[in-house]
């Protein structure tokens, strides 16, 4: 698929020079990756993400203090203890493990799907901005560098348009002339 992509490309230039001989093709790259982390949005997201991992995190951290607190006992007084004694904190030991590992698995998936409620509308919003970038600035083609399925062996540094792209999508759209300023 991918080298059908780079035939077909290399065999563009041929063809398109055929139809206008004096026609000028530009070909950039972007970092969509970096174009979503490194907008405002992207950062600002990407705070909102962090303050929920905490959040969770330390919810995690409470029943691993409640684990490491029951080993520690099992441990401390397992010598003293009676044997049903012992047996039913090995029990309740290894439910609280259970529950932590079930814990951590469901706190991946929420952050998870968290990151992707958070990240989609910016995404999309990077890459309308590069159309209009690529379309404006007479782009025939934009290829995305952070993703490894492109194939793409080099990208001279000029191509780049990454910053472009977050510097467009940085600007605060400024209301029509008349119309009152949104309230802060």
């Amino acid at each position: 698929m991918v080298r059908a992509f780079l035939a077909a490309l290399l065999l563009l230039p041929v063809s398109l020079q055929a139809q206008n001989a004096t026609a000028v093709f530009k070909i950039g790259v972007v970092d969509l990756a970096g174009a979503v982390e490194g907008s405002d949005a992207g950062q600002a997201a990407a705070a909102q993400w962090n303050e929920r991992a905490n959040e969770r995190g330390s919810d995690l951290q409470a029943k691993q203090d409640q684990v490491r607190g029951a080993e520690a006992r099992l441990q401390a007084e397992g010598t003293g203890m009676s044997e049903v004694a012992i047996q039913q904190l090995s029990r309740d030991i290894e439910r609280m493990t259970t529950d932590l590992n079930r814990m951590n698995e469901d706190i991946q998936i929420e952050l998870d799907g968290y990151r992707q409620e958070l990240l989609l509308p910016i995404a999309q919003k990077v890459d309308e901005t590069i159309r209009q970038y690529a379309q404006e600035n007479g782009f025939l083609l934009v290829l995305d560098v952070s993703n490894p399925d492109v194939g793409l062996a080099f990208a001279n540094d000029a191509a780049n348009i990454t910053e472009n792209i977050i510097e467009l999508m940085n600007v605060v759209e400024e209301p029509p002339p008349g119309d009152p300023p949104p309230p802060v």
